[in-house]
């Protein structure tokens, strides 16, 4: 029977340049593909960036780029960061190549035959840090309401039908109805889809 291992890093977020917690976290998981291998296993390493989110766009607002182009450079960086501490690994993934894209799609298709999904909506507090929202039971939420003018604000989003049948892979432009407790049409909201055995009735983190 053949010897398999398969271990992954962070699948890092690039909104700014790798730094030293990154090349920790690398180095420890090529020591332990290494080993693996010197053990007889055959090793899949993967590594890579995680492109989505508010804290990557307003950084590349901030460059006067457009987001994935944004990406692109940041995403080399990481991509570079293997080189240069020698790392093993045997893949690099981005979550904007169409691979990615395909095994979600299929994943969300799964999900919704076998009825783990469902419309709904929810409201809550909004962290552009964490990339997360939280409600009012949740253990960080008066840190977060003491200080939501900088880092949140109060959204309630309806999740449009077409999200699921018309687009597997949803993106922040997909929820047109989110307010940033001002009145304001805001764009700046993320969310995950609740399921059946995780409603949003309690406090969920990324």
């Amino acid at each position: 029977m053949d010897k398999n291992f398969y271990i992954t890093t962070p699948i890092y977020y690039p909104s700014a340049k790798p730094h030293m917690g990154h090349a920790y976290s690398s180095i420890i998981a090529d020591f332990f593909a290494r080993f693996k291998r010197i053990d007889g296993y055959k090793v899949h390493f993967l590594t890579g960036t995680d492109e989505h989110g508010l804290k990557i766009q307003r950084s590349a607002e901030k460059k006067g780029i457009d987001t994935l182009e944004f990406c692109n450079e940041i995403s080399q960086t990481f991509r570079d960061l293997s080189k240069t501490l020698n790392l093993t690994n045997t893949d690099f993934i981005r979550t904007t190549e169409e691979r990615h894209k395909k095994s979600v799609q299929h994943l969300w298709k799964e999900l919704e035959k076998n009825d783990d999904i469902y419309l709904s909506k929810y409201s809550g507090w909004y962290s552009v840090s964490d990339e997360a929202f939280y409600n009012e039971g949740c253990a960080s939420f008066a840190t977060l309401a003491s200080s939501a003018p900088k880092v949140g604000a109060v959204c309630t989003i309806p999740v449009p039908s077409s999200v699921v049948t018309k687009s597997p892979v949803m993106t922040r432009n997909a929820f047109s109805g989110c307010s940033n407790g001002k009145g304001e049409a805001s764009q700046s909201c993320s969310y995950r889809m609740p399921t059946k055995s995780a409603p949003f009735n309690s406090c969920s983190t990324r």
